[in-house]
């Protein structure tokens, strides 16, 4: 099992929450910037999600809306509980499972991460610094390490 203390510094974790709080602000229009940031980097990606047949207004799928804020509350869990990831560590564990049957692939957190950086980056403006970045790919990391290999695992037995 993952180790549940982050590794982030306290400077780190300073940055972590203080620009969280200004994406926190708004999580359904953060969480549908991050999506729509997501299907511009990888346009087929659409159809790994059940709205998919919404594709053209997604603005009017309850179903894109619903998932977009379940994925930034998440978010705001993980940050709530930077000092100690314990309770957040089996959650990205069974999230990485359960997107296995949603034909996910290792190859698709490279987007996400991205497109999660991308929406934090638009969401603070010039609040945005290296530092900034810097400590949110760190977090990606850690959600990464944790859902890919469960994801992995998953796939594995899934083709057997």
């Amino acid at each position: 099992m993952p180790s549940t203390e982050s590794g982030l510094s306290p400077q780190d974790k300073e940055i972590l929450t203080k620009t969280w709080s200004v994406v926190a602000h708004d999580l359904q229009g953060n969480g549908e910037a991050l999506f729509h940031n997501i299907f511009k980097a990888a346009p087929g990606a659409i159809e790994l999600f059940s709205f998919k047949n919404e594709a053209k207004d997604l603005r009017r799928s309850v179903a894109f809306k619903t998932h977009a804020l379940m994925v930034m509350r998440t978010v705001d869990v993980a940050i709530y509980n930077i000092d100690d990831l314990s309770p957040v560590v089996p959650v990205l564990q069974k999230l990485g499972k359960r997107h296995s049957k949603y034909k996910v692939v290792p190859e698709h957190f490279p987007i996400v991460g991205g497109a999660l950086l991308q929406t934090i980056k638009d969401c603070l403006k010039e609040k945005w610094t290296k530092d900034v970045e810097n400590a949110w790919l760190a977090v990606w990391n850690i959600v990464e390490s944790v859902m890919k290999p469960a994801l992995i695992e998953e796939n594995e037995k899934n083709r057997q």
